[in-house]
């Protein structure tokens, strides 16, 4: 499960630039939408990863293929661990709860055939009820949808990559400047970052090659509305455990 979650992460990657000076040209807010449109790729790039680091909270919103498989997620993330939302995978969903660094996850039925296995399934299932599964500390799997520095960091950690710059196109009603990137081994995709006040990146688009998908961004600094679940609806993930062994 970790290696698939971050696997994803890897995936959404399309629009980082280098930590290097970005020119003389506008790093994140201010200007024109022509004059930043104006702008080289890898400026335009630097810009974006610049908006996106400094962001608090986000939701991203999208589907992607990794490994054959398609993967969906739904997730609201900010600050201190809180985040809400689902992903999915093979026909299987679980919601994904944090506050305050603590992370709960409620699977269905599917999800719990495909992780635990046919066999310990069944008594899973019974074990866990309609309960949110409070993950231990160490466990750092769901906990990656949760943790906004470390998610964007994934996200904007591009190097390897050419930039290319494309044309502007109006998304949600505001324009954007399509940024080509090209990764070895990894193909072409494309990011879309807007053009006026802070350039945040809205879209990532991947058509061909491994790993397609569209990923896309908006809820720019709102903080997701969370609660902790009440006691009587959470049960330790090493409970379960003990029934599956």
């Amino acid at each position: 499960m970790a290696a698939t979650i971050l696997l994803t992460a890897a995936v959404l990657s399309g629009c980082g630039g280098d930590d290097g000076d970005g020119g003389d040209g506008d790093k994140k807010g201010g200007g024109s939408g022509d004059d930043f449109a104006g702008q080289s790729a890898e400026k335009i790039s630097d810009a974006a990863k610049d908006a996106m680091g400094d962001l608090k909270a986000v939701t991203i919103d999208g589907t992607l293929t990794s490994d054959g498989e398609e993967i969906t997620i739904a997730m609201s993330i900010g600050e201190g661990g809180n985040c809400t939302g689902s992903f999915s995978t093979q026909g299987a969903t679980a919601e994904i709860l944090g506050v305050e660094g603590t992370t709960w996850f409620k699977p269905d039925e599917a999800f719990w055939a495909l992780y635990a296995g046919a066999e310990a399934a069944p008594q899973v299932i019974e074990a866990a009820g309609d309960r949110w599964v409070t993950l231990p500390e160490t466990d750092t799997s769901f906990k990656q949808f949760c943790d906004i520095e470390d998610f964007l960091g994934q996200l904007t950690d591009n190097g390897d990559a050419t930039y290319t710059k494309g044309e502007t196109k109006e998304i949600d009603g505001e324009e954007t400047i399509e940024i080509i990137s090209d990764r070895p081994e990894k193909g072409v995709s494309s990011g879309f970052v807007l053009t006026e006040g802070d350039h945040y990146l809205v879209s990532i688009v991947k058509e061909e090659g491994t790993d397609p998908g569209e990923v896309t961004f908006s809820g720019f600094d709102e903080q997701p509305d969370v609660e902790a679940p009440a006691e009587d609806e959470q049960v330790a993930l090493a409970d379960l455990e003990s029934v599956a062994s």
